[in-house]
Formats: structure tokens, C-alpha cells, sequence
């Protein structure tokens, strides 16, 4: 596409949108409609990205898509108006607007550029360590005047640097005179504000001057040798980084250039540091910390630290040296390693494993990294060991990154399990029989990583910085603590996984749903009393109202009435917080939609006026069957009771379906019925008399395939073994007839009906034998929809950021509240129930929980149990014994660990004593050798 077919046109829309406007004004060349539409819509208008084909703001596209076709007083009013110069553009290489201009090679445009950019920004580089020089030469497409004088305006500038080396090492001069350019040769000797290097920088032995003199580029003199070399020395900066980008370690450790002062210098794009930390130049990173050069500094177009670039690389020697100047190692570089983990790289400076090694010995915030999970980088990546040395750090389970994946989803049952039983703290050292030994539960990894809220800003951050006054501090410290999160997440997921499933009988796990529906039961059983109380007076309206003889003659109980509409709309309210709050699962679940005809049928019974006793009769009906079924659900949503529903709903289920795939043939024989065995006589001998009349009506109730609907019926009440052969007639099918109703009996009422009853007993016993874990299930289901109704938004929070945006009066973050936000500190157990993610149990005590302050008994707990009498809360049976298991496992281990290490130790021993002695007796051996040595010695001088 050329420069020129550049349109823009709205798909969704007949009007156009105000970036579609702004484009064809810029296009047009009309400044003054610049101006009021920039004014209209705000500044905002010229940072925002245009999509495809452009992706740049309409400055850039200005200095690039139709630099050929503006004017300068279009792009000045552009730049006027705020455009911004210095932003960079992702999609074409980090590149700013005066690489655009001088690329698009129109002098024009790069003097309006060059006139409004800031100096210190003249000289910055794009990926690749492009300068505007660079790029004006190696990819500008023209190769005319205006490149020539494009490049006159850039090397004229004093602040410009002509000999900026790219990351290649190679200066702009040195491409210009490889593609045989004699213009921009030309140019860039004859008009460089500074002297030009033409010498220093070589690509295969060829430098600049080689090519020059080789393709006869430049008529002139050219620079002298020594001259051209010292013409680079001009920036200390750029030597430097052109040792480094040539792996010069050593000239570059030794050069006069380096010093305290050019230690922390940078070319725009990056450090010193930073570069040599990407390079693995371990004597040149040494060498700058030696300096003072800042560990952590970062530049703008390359914001990763220096021990980042290194544990990306998997330079390790540099990571442990980097390590020890730093406070806080950045989470992002524990990612990058985590991510290389497995990666063996044939450098033996580089070693991953060891990079992780290092950084998972320091402080980290394994918790937050931009939406990323450290922990899922450390189950893909790093293996059980560094999962489990993560998860002893902290990580949470349900950390989440972009794309909303949690890393428990990633984790093995093993290593998942091997941390749940670190999960039961205790002290071994101590007597784990004794009354008053303590265990304690840690629940932190299961929980989201804990988020702030801080008051001045109104928003959630990870850290903060403690006021100067002490009250305020106060205040924001409170505001911390009554945070809340979902804290079933993990274990509803859990709940859902097949490999997981089976750990949720885990002490650590059943103590945890246990104490959350301490927490909840309380409003479980004030919904299930409202709820009967509702269904009792339903009933005693019904039939002491509602479905009378003759509800024209009395009149409704006035008292019943109001009590009974009161309760109808506790329950509308309660139907209509439940579908907003959670209006994703809402219409998915059996029990909201007997709720919703339960709600519809008392409406029917409380407003609709003289109804006729044929719709009084069936209303009354469903009313009693929808309400009783909807109380045996609501029953069932009980620990206790949520074996014998799952039971219910399981073989219901089942069954419903096998027999949905089986109606066909149920269909069929009914309507092979209907054409056999009907009764035509009947209907001839109706019409001859009244008194035959009366006699054919009774036959006709016997005749139960009069019509296809009465057959279907009759043939499904066949299936429970009501035959009545003798009231069909196979009279006139004998042999056809008595065939298919044998057939019947065996393939439907035989085999279809015991293979359904030999179902259900199947699903029934698979139900009983995993009875506390299917219990569990429900019971994880019933909280996890308490907690997301307490914690939900009953309005969107599209709208609630839509109303924010719109009144800049409210201070309030709406979109972070809940409307039943009052009740959160009821339902959620930390962080304030429970300090500090643990639960405190006394094993050896029937399981006695010890609460954060004994003395203090929080009314959220007592109210659903005896605790206001016996004033403690005991975990169940299973669950105690369960833990005390656990605990003689983990002291039998220890002890088998501390016998294995004994008996290692008295080997070390006894081959140390074994050393010592054969030590010993080398040196009796020395001894007595010299003492023969010397006998033999006095012998021969004796005999000579």
C-alpha cells in the first residue's frame, strides 16, 4: 500500500469516529479542525493508538504513513496541541517519532521534529541501537536529495552524536559506506558538527575507511588514522559500551574511561551494568559495583534490573554477586529462572537450576509478578523440591496469572500432598501424648495473596508507606485488616479435580470446611427456619383459604394473609439478591429454579382474584409438591444430610438419562398399543341409546388405548408391573397382540426396568462407599455459594467503573464494595477470626480448637454450636483422629531420620578411630624402621 491509499473507515458505525476525523484532518492538512477537535476531545485524542494497518499515534503516523502528504504547519500544530515526541512504539521496534521522521527521509518533517525535541533525546536508539542516523540510513527507502539533506540536518546538530555505535558495534557511517552510498558518505564527512570515526568500528576486519577507499565513496581527504580514533574518544560512554558489546572484558576492566563517575552511565537504552549483566561479563559487572554503580538502576526503554538480564541469561556467577547488593531480589527474576529451569545449556557459565537455587535462598515476594505465578512457573518448571521450598515461603495455591489459572491447577497430587502434611505444624521435640501438646494448622498457601487498600489512593497495592502520624497509620492499618478475599477457591477447585479430589479427608482440609461452616451455619439455618415457616403458613392458607368449596362465602384469614405475604417477599428479595450476586450459576442450579415456580405459584395464590376451582385445585397441588421438594433440598444442603441428596440427585440424574435414551421404545409399543388393542365398537354402540351411553362410558374408562396420550400413559404405569392383561382386548390381533405385549413384558418391564433399578443401586453404593467425600463435595458447594453471595457485587462493576469515571464527587471505590459487604467479617475466618492464617488445636484434648483470644468468645461462632456453654469449639472425630495419625507418622519419620543420622554419625566415628589408629600405627612403623635402619647402620660400621 502506498503512502497515498491510506484511508480509514468505520464498519460499526455510519458516523465516523474521532480518531477516523482526526486522520483525515492530519491527511487534509487542516490545522484549524485540528485544533477544535484535539480541543473537544481532549489531549488524550493524539496518544491513542490507531489499529491496523498503522498501530502508532498520530504523530507518528505524521512523521511516517504521510509525512509525504502534510505540511509542516500540520505536524507543529500536532506537536502544538501536545503530541507527544518520545513515546514508544511497541510494534515497530521501540521506535520514537524522530526515527519515523528521519526513516521517511523528508527533510520537511525531520526539521519540525528536530526543532521541538529535547536534546538529551536527540541521540536515543531503538531496538537494535538504532540511532535516527541508523535508521535514516539502513532503512529509509529513498536514496535521493532529500536523504542526503535529511542526513545534513542530523550530523549538523552539536548535541548529535554521528560515531553512536549500534549494538552490532557498527556506526552509521560504516552501513552507509557498506551499501555503497556515496551521497550519505558524502554528507556525513563533509557537514558532521563533530569529527567522524571512520576507523575504530569493524565487521569482519572491514572498517568504514576500507569501504570508502575500496568503492571510491568520498573524493575528499579523509580523516587521519589517529585523528578518526580519537574522534571516538570524544564519549567515554560510547567506548565503553562498544567493549562491552565486543565481549572486550579486558580492555574494558582496564580502561582509563571507566571511573566512579561514568560507572552508572547509559546510552538511552541501557546501563553499563545492565549490559554487562546480559553479556555474562562477570569481571566487568565486579568491576562497576567496585565503582558504585547503582545494582538496581534501570533505564526507560529497558526497565529490567540487572540481576534480571542475568538470571534470564542463567548467568549465575553474576546472580550471586548481584544478590549481595541487593535488599529485595525482583520477582520477575525468580520467574525467568523458574521458566529455564530445565533448560541445560552447553555454557558452562550458564546454569539455571543454579540461578534458582540462589535466588529461592533470598527474601522475595513469590506472591506478585504482574499476574503472574511464581508458584505455576515452579510446578511446570522447577519440579517437587522447588514447589515445595516455594509453598514453605508462602506461595499461594491461588495466585492467579493473566489468563485467571490458578497454580494448584497445575500441581501433582503428590507434591500437594507431601504439603498439606507440612501444613500440620507441631513440636516433635515434645511429648505428642501429652494433654495440653498443641498442633497447628497453617491455611496461608491456601488462601489469595493478601491485597491493601490504601485510603489516599483508593485503590489495591501490594505494599505501603507508613504515614508519619500515628493515627493515620492507625486508620490504615484497620482498613487492611478488614480486607477480604474468597478463601475456598483452592478448595473448591480441589473439590472438582479428579487427581485432587481424594485429599480433601486431609486433616488440614476437613479442619478448614469445618470451622468455615462454624462460620456459616448460622445463616443456613436461618434461611431453612424462614423457609419452613414460609412453607407452613403456605400450606395452612392453602387449605384453609386457598382451596375451600366455596371461597366466595369466606373470607381470607386476614392475619394468615399478612404473614404470608410478608414471608412471599422476604423470599422475592432473597431470590432477586441471589440472581444478580451470582447471576453466572444461578439459572444452572435445580434448587433456584423450584424456588422461582415456587415463587410464582404464591404469587397466583395470594393476587390473583375469584380464581376458578379447576386452576385453585392444580395450583394448590404443585404449590404443596414444589415446596416440600424444594425443603428436602434446602435440608440437604446439611454435612449431615448431603450424602443421602447427592444419593437423590445422582440416581435421579442417571436414571432420567438412561431412560430418556430408552423412551423410544417405550413410545413405540405405546402407539403399537393404540393401534391394536383400541376399542372402534365403543364408539358406534355410544351414539344408539342413553342407557347404553352410560354403559359405554364405563367401558371406555377400561380402554386405556382410546388415544395415543392415553396410551402413552397406561404404558408407562405398565412399567411398574400394572398389567391388567385382562382388561385388553386381544380379541381381534390374537397372535400379534399377545406377541408384542410378551415382548414387552421382556425387553421393557424385565429387562430396561431392572438394568435402571440395577443402576441405581450401583450409583448408590458407589455414593455410600466415598460417603465422606462425596460429603464433603456438598459440602464445599453450599459454602463456596454462601461465600460468593456474601462477597459478590450485586451491580456490575462495568457499571460501577462507569459510575466512578462519570462523578468525580465520589471518593468512594464503588467497584471494589459489596452490598452485603457488613457480613463479609461473619462468613470469612481471616484474617481476622483466625491471626495469621492458623488454626491452634489441642489433638490429645477430643480436638479442642484454642482460638486467638481465649478469653474473648466471638458471638460469629457460639450462636450455631453449645459454646456458650461449654465455651469450645472441638473439631470432629474423624478429623482428630486423622491429625493424631498424622502427627506419629511425622514422629516416627523423625525418629527414623535422627536412628539413620546416629548410625551414620557412629560410622563416621568409628572410621574416624579407624583413621586415628592406622595413623598410629604407621607411625610405630616409621619409628621402628628407623630404629633398624639405625641397628643395621652400627652393625656394618662394627664390621667394616
Amino acid at each position: 500500500m502506498s503512502q497515498g491509499e491510506y484511508e480509514l473507515h468505520r464498519t460499526d458505525s455510519l458516523c465516523p469516529t474521532p480518531l477516523s476525523r482526526l486522520f483525515d484532518l492530519v491527511k487534509s492538512n487542516r490545522s484549524t479542525e485540528i485544533r477544535r477537535l484535539v480541543n473537544e476531545h481532549g489531549k488524550a485524542l493524539l496518544s491513542q493508538i490507531y489499529d491496523h494497518p498503522f498501530y502508532k499515534t498520530i504523530v507518528q503516523i505524521a512523521c511516517s504513513n504521510l509525512a509525504s502528504q502534510i505540511t509542516s504547519e500540520t505536524l507543529q500544530t500536532l506537536i502544538d496541541l501536545g503530541g507527544n515526541l518520545y513515546s514508544l512504539n511497541e510494534h515497530f521496534d521501540n521506535k520514537q517519532c524522530l526515527h519515523f521522521a528521519a526513516e521517511s527521509g523528508i527533510p520537511e518533517i525531520l526539521k519540525v521534529i528536530l526543532r521541538n525535541i529535547n536534546e538529551k533525546q536527540i541521540n536515543s536508539q531503538c531496538d537494535g541501537g538504532c540511532s535516527a542516523l541508523h535508521c535514516l540510513v539502513r532503512f529509509s527507502e529513498k536514496d535521493d536529495d532529500d536523504q542526503e539533506e535529511c542526513v545534513k540536518l542530523l550530523v549538523q546538530c552539536e548535541q548529535f552524536d554521528v560515531n553512536k555505535i549500534d549494538d552490532k558495534n557498527l556506526t552509521a557511517i560504516y552501513y552507509a559506506a557498506r551499501k555503497g552510498n556515496r551521497k550519505v558518505v558524502s554528507a556525513i564527512l563533509n557537514f558532521s558538527y563533530h569529527p567522524v570515526d571512520i576507523d575504530t568500528h569493524k565487521f569482519r576486519g572491514k572498517s568504514a575507511r576500507d569501504f570508502i577507499q575500496e568503492k571510491q565513496l568520498y573524493n575528499g581527504s579523509l580523516p587521519m588514522v589517529d585523528d578518526s580514533r580519537h574522534a571516538n574518544n570524544i564519549d567515554p560512554i560510547n567506548v565503553l559500551f562498544s567493549y562491552l558489546n565486543d565481549l572486550k572484558e579486558d580492555e574494558f576492566v582496564r580502561s582509563g574511561h571507566l571511573s566512579e563517575t561514568t560507572a552508572n552511565g547509559d546510552n538511552g537504552r541501557m546501563t553499563l551494568l545492565q549490559l554487562a549483566s546480559s553479556k555474562g561479563l562477570t569481571n566487568a559487572v565486579e568491576k562497576l559495583l567496585e565503582l558504585g554503580a547503582i545494582p538496581d538502576k534501570v533505564t526507560e526503554r529497558t526497565p529490567k534490573t540487572p540481576i534480571e538480564m542475568a538470571a534470564e541469561e542463567g548467568y549465575y556467577e553474576i546472580v550471586k554477586i548481584l544478590i549481595n547488593t541487593t535488599s529485595m531480589v525482583p520477582t520477575k527474576a525468580l520467574g525467568t529462572s523458574l521458566k529455564m529451569a530445565d533448560v541445560i545449556s552447553v555454557d558452562p557459565k550458564r546454569d539455571y537450576q543454579r540461578c534458582c537455587e540462589l535466588l529461592l535462598e533470598q527474601p522475595i515476594d513469590i506472591n506478585s509478578v504482574n499476574n503472574e505465578s511464581i508458584l505455576r512457573y515452579a510446578v511446570c518448571y522447577g519440579g517437587s523440591e522447588v514447589t515445595l521450598k516455594l509453598l514453605r515461603a508462602g506461595a499461594s495455591l491461588a495466585c492467579k496469572n493473566n489468563y485467571g489459572i490458578m497454580a494448584v491447577e497445575e500441581i501433582d497430587s503428590t507434591t500437594m500432598e507431601k504439603h498439606l502434611d507440612e501444613c500440620l505444624e507441631v513440636n516433635l521435640d515434645k511429648n505428642v501424648e501429652a494433654e495440653n501438646f498443641e498442633a497447628v494448622f497453617n491455611y496461608k498457601t491456601l488462601m489469595p495473596p493478601t491485597k491493601f487498600r490504601a485510603s489516599n489512593k483508593n485503590k489495591e497495592v501490594n505494599s505501603f508507606s507508613v504515614p508519619e502520624d500515628l493515627e493515620a497509620a492507625n486508620t490504615l492499618f484497620k482498613e487492611e485488616v478488614e480486607e477480604f478475599t474468597l478463601e475456598m477457591e483452592v478448595v473448591n477447585f480441589m473439590s472438582k479435580s479428579a487427581e485432587l479430589r481424594h485429599l480433601l479427608t486431609h486433616p488440614v482440609i476437613t479442619s478448614f470446611l469445618y470451622m468455615k461452616w462454624l462460620r456459616l451455619s448460622k445463616f443456613f439455618y436461618i434461611n431453612l427456619a424462614v423457609y419452613v415457616l414460609f412453607c407452613l403458613y403456605l400450606f395452612l392458607y392453602v387449605f384453609m383459604s386457598y382451596n375451600i368449596e366455596s371461597p366466595e362465602k369466606s373470607s381470607p384469614n386476614v392475619t394468615l394473609t399478612i404473614i404470608l405475604s410478608i414471608l412471599f417477599a422476604i423470599l422475592c428479595i432473597r431470590e432477586i439478591f441471589q440472581m444478580f450476586l451470582t447471576p453466572n450459576t444461578y439459572f444452572f442450579e435445580c434448587e433456584n429454579w423450584l424456588e422461582l415456580i415456587l415463587v410464582f405459584l404464591t404469587a397466583l395464590i395470594l393476587f390473583q382474584k375469584s380464581p376458578s376451582e379447576f386452576v385453585r385445585k392444580q395450583v394448590s397441588a404443585f404449590v404443596i409438591l414444589v415446596a416440600a421438594f424444594d425443603i428436602v433440598l434446602m435440608i440437604g444442603q446439611h454435612p449431615k444430610m448431603a450424602t443421602n441428596i447427592v444419593m437423590l440427585k445422582t440416581v435421579s440424574c442417571n436414571f432420567l438419562k438412561f431412560f430418556l435414551w430408552y423412551a423410544i421404545l417405550i413410545i413405540a409399543f405405546a402407539m403399537s398399543f393404540h393401534v391394536l388393542f383400541k376399542n372402534e365398537d365403543g364408539n358406534e354402540s355410544k351414539q344408539s341409546n342413553k342407557t347404553l351411553d352410560v354403559e359405554n362410558e364405563d367401558d371406555k374408562e377400561q380402554d386405556f388405548f382410546v388415544d395415543p396420550a392415553v396410551s402413552l400413559f397406561k404404558t408407562f404405569v405398565m412399567l411398574t408391573g400394572e398389567f391388567d392383561a385382562s382388561d385388553i382386548n386381544f380379541n381381534k390381533f390374537p397372535v400379534t397382540g399377545h406377541l408384542i405385549f410378551a415382548l414387552f413384558i421382556f425387553m421393557i418391564a424385565i429387562i430396561l426396568f431392572n438394568l435402571l433399578n440395577g443402576l441405581a443401586v450401583s450409583d448408590t453404593q458407589m455414593i455410600k462407599s466415598n460417603a465422606e467425600l462425596v460429603g464433603h463435595i456438598a459440602r464445599i458447594e453450599h459454602i463456596t455459594r454462601f461465600e460468593n453471595m456474601f462477597l459478590g457485587k450485586v451491580i456490575p462493576n462495568s457499571l460501577l467503573e462507569y459510575f466512578e469515571e462519570k462523578c468525580c464527587c465520589v471518593t468512594v471505590p464503588l467497584s471494589k464494595l459489596t452490598f452485603l459487604r457488613p457480613f463479609a467479617h461473619k462468613v470469612c475466618l481471616f484474617p481476622r477470626y483466625l491471626k495469621g492464617y492458623q488454626l491452634k488445636v489441642l489433638p490429645n484434648q477430643f480436638g479442642r480448637v484454642v482460638l486467638p483470644n481465649e478469653n474473648f468468645i466471638d458471638d460469629d461462632s457460639m450462636d450455631t454450636t453449645c459454646i456458650n456453654d461449654c465455651r469450645y469449639i472441638y473439631l470432629d472425630r474423624k478429623t482428630v483422629k486423622r491429625t493424631r495419625n498424622l502427627i506419629r507418622e511425622k514422629k516416627l519419620e523423625i525418629e527414623k531420620q535422627r536412628r539413620e543420622s546416629s548410625i551414620e554419625q557412629k560410622q563416621n566415628e568409628i572410621i574416624t578411630q579407624q583413621k586415628q589408629q592406622i595413623e598410629e600405627i604407621r607411625k610405630e612403623q616409621k619409628i621402628i624402621m628407623h630404629k633398624l635402619e639405625a641397628i643395621i647402620n652400627n652393625m656394618n660400621s662394627l664390621t667394616h
